[in-house]
C-alpha cells in the first residue's frame, strides 16, 4: 500500500499510483527514442525517392555523410556536456534540453536549401538526440524496481523500432507528393515523437537517486513510496542504502572518470560496453540504413516496392524488439545475446551466398528468399541488441560513474556508429556478397566473449548490481571483518525490505 503522508514536495501533477507513474515515465522515454528510429528508418527511406536524390544531386560520398551527420552530433554531445548535464542539472532537466535542441535541428533538416544546411540540421538533432537518450533510460533504471527494470528499460529503446515504422509509413504515404514535399513531409513529422515526449515530461519526476544525492532527500521519499509501491518506513529505509551506496562511491571517485577509468572493477564493465558496441554497429546492422542499395544487389529495383520493405521490415522489428525486452527479465541478458549473435551470423553467411549466387539474375525466388534472410538478421537484432542497447549501460556501474560509465559507452557506440554509416555503403558497392561474409566472419569472436565476459543482471536490484564486480579476494577480507559481517546483515534487512515492497 502507499503512503498516507501528505506528498507536499512532488508535485500534483505527478501521478501517485505505482503503475500509472511508470507508464507515463516509460511512454515519455520511449517517444523521445522513437526519434533515433524514425531518423535511421527516413534516411533510409527517401534514398529511394528520385526527388531527394536529384535535388542534393547525391553521390556514395554524400549518401554517406547524411547518414553520418546526425552521428557526428551525437559524437560532439559525448565529448562536451552530456555526462556534465545529466550529473549536475538533472535526469529531467538534460532531457528537456535535449528534446528542444533535437526540435531546433529538425526543423534546420526540413528546411534545408542544400547539402550543407541538411547536414547542420542534422548534426543540431543528433546532439540534442544524444544528450536525451542518455538521461532518459538513466531516469528509468533508477526509477524502475528490480523486477520490472528488465522490461522498461529494455522497452525504452524497442520504441527505436516505433519510430522506424512510423518513418517507413510516412515516407510511403508522401512519395508521391509534388517537388521536395516528398522527402521535406517526413522530416517535419519527425519532430512530432520530441512534442509528445515534451508534454509527458510534464508529468515525471526527478530521478530519487539523483534527489538524495543533492540533497533533496524527502522529496526522494515520497517518489519511492510510489514506485516501489511501499509505506513511508520501507521507502526512508531504500533511501538510507542509496545515500550510503552513493556516497561510498561518491568518496571513491573524487575524479569520475579518474575512477572509471582506473578502477580494476571497472575494466570489465567498460569491455562489455565496447564489444556491445562493435556488436550493434559493426554487427551488420547499419546495412539496413541502407537497405535500398541492399535490395538493388537482391534484385528489387523498384522504389516502390524498396519503401514497401521498408515498412514491413519496421513493423517486423517492432514485434522482436518487444518480445525480446520483455524476455530479458525470464531467460536474462546474456542467453538473450547468445541467440541472437549465432541468428545474426548464420544470416550473413547466407545472405552473403545468395547474393553471390543470384545478383544479375532474373531468379525472382532468390532474391526474396535474400530479403527472407535479411528480415531474419533484423529480427534476431532486434530481439536482443536494440532494448539491450540503452539497458546495459544503465545498469552495470554505482550511482557515481552511472552517467560517465553511459557517456563511455556513447562514446565507443556514436563513433563506431560513424565510421559504420561510411563503412557500409562503400562496403556494399565494393565487395558486394563479400561485404556479408566479412561481417559473419569477425562476428563468430563474439560469441566466447559474450559467454565468458559479460555479466547476468536478470533481477539484481540497481544498487546490488555492484557486487558482481567484487573481487572474490576483496569480499572474502571484508567478511572476515566482524564489523564488516555486521554492516553487511544490517544491509541484507534493508535490501530485504526492498524486495518486499509490493
Amino acid at each position: 500500500m502507499t503512503t498516507s503522508q501528505s506528498k507536499s514536495n512532488v508535485h500534483r501533477w505527478i501521478p501517485k499510483s505505482q503503475i500509472l507513474l511508470l507508464v507515463v515515465v516509460s511512454l515519455m522515454a520511449v517517444i523521445n527514442s522513437a526519434v533515433l528510429g524514425y531518423d535511421a528508418s527516413m534516411i533510409g527511406g527517401i534514398l529511394n525517392l528520385p526527388s531527394y536524390n536529384d535535388y542534393f544531386e547525391l553521390t556514395t560520398a554524400t549518401i554517406g555523410l547524411n547518414g553520418a551527420s546526425m552521428w557526428m552530433g551525437e559524437i560532439i554531445c559525448v565529448l562536451t556536456i552530456m555526462q556534465w548535464s545529466t550529473d549536475k542539472l538533472g535526469r529531467k532537466v538534460s532531457i528537456l534540453i535535449g528534446t528542444v535542441i533535437t526540435i531546433i535541428g529538425i526543423g534546420i533538416q526540413s528546411g534545408a536549401q542544400n547539402i550543407a544546411m541538411f547536414v547542420v540540421g542534422r548534426i543540431i538533432l543528433g546532439f540534442g538526440a544524444a544528450l536525451g537518450n542518455t538521461a532518459a533510460p538513466t531516469l528509468i533504471a533508477e526509477l524502475s524496481p528490480a523486477k520490472y527494470r528488465g522490461i522498461l528499460v529494455g522497452g525504452y529503446f524497442t520504441c527505436f523500432q516505433v519510430g522506424a515504422l512510423v518513418a517507413s509509413g510516412v515516407t510511403y504515404a508522401s512519395r508521391n507528393a509534388s517537388g521536395t514535399w516528398s522527402w521535406r513531409i517526413p522530416s517535419i513529422v519527425q519532430g512530432a515523437p520530441s512534442v509528445a515526449s515534451l508534454i509527458l515530461l510534464t508529468f515525471c519526476p526527478e530521478s530519487p537517486h539523483w534527489l538524495i544525492m543533492n540533497n533533496r532527500e524527502e522529496e526522494a521519499v515520497e517518489i519511492l513510496c510510489i514506485v516501489e509501491n511501499c509505506d513511508a518506513v520501507s521507502a526512508k529505509q531504500i533511501s538510507r542504502k542509496i545515500a550510503i551506496l552513493g556516497q561510498e562511491s561518491t568518496n571513491s571517485s573524487a575524479n569520475v572518470w579518474k575512477t572509471l577509468l582506473l578502477r580494476r572493477e571497472n575494466w570489465c564493465r567498460l569491455f562489455i560496453l565496447i564489444t556491445q558496441s562493435f556488436i550493434n554497429e559493426f554487427g551488420g546492422s547499419s546495412i539496413s540504413n541502407y537497405y535500398s542499395l541492399f535490395l538493388d544487389q537482391a534484385g528489387v529495383t523498384n522504389y516502390t516496392q524498396k519503401l514497401q520493405v521498408g515498412i514491413v521490415m519496421s513493423a517486423w522489428s517492432v514485434v522482436l524488439a518487444a518480445f525480446g525486452a520483455y524476455a530479458f527479465d525470464i531467460i536474462g541478458r546474456k542467453k538473450s545475446a547468445l541467440i541472437s549473435l549465432t541468428g545474426m551470423i548464420i544470416c550473413n553467411f547466407i545472405i552473403g551466398g545468395m547474393i553471390k549466387a543470384f545478383e544479375g539474375t532474373d531468379n525472382h525466388s532468390g532474391s526474396y528468399a535474400t530479403i527472407f534472410f535479411f528480415f531474419m538478421f533484423n529480427g534476431f537484432y532486434a530481439f536482443t541488441f536494440t532494448p539491450l542497447s540503452c539497458l546495459y549501460s544503465a545498469e552495470l556501474f554505482p550511482y557515481s560513474t552511472r552517467v560517465a560509465g553511459q557517456t563511455f559507452y556513447k562514446f565507443w557506440n556514436e563513433g563506431l556508429g560513424l565510421a559504420a554509416q561510411f563503412v557500409s555503403p562503400f562496403g556494399l558497392d565494393n565487395l558486394g556478397w563479400k561485404f556479408f561474409m566479412v561481417i559473419a566472419g569477425y562476428s563468430v569472436i563474439f560469441i566466447p566473449i559474450i559467454y565468458y565476459m559479460w555479466v547476468e543482471t536478470k533481477g539484481v536490484p540497481i544498487e546490488e548490481v555492484e557486487k558482481l564486480f567484487q573481487r572474490p579476494k576483496a569480499v572474502d577480507a571484508e567478511a572476515s571483518d566482524p564489523e564488516s559481517v555486521a554492516e553487511m546483515e544490517k544491509e541484507s534487512v534493508v535490501v530485504g525490505g526492498l524486495s518486499e515492497c509490493k
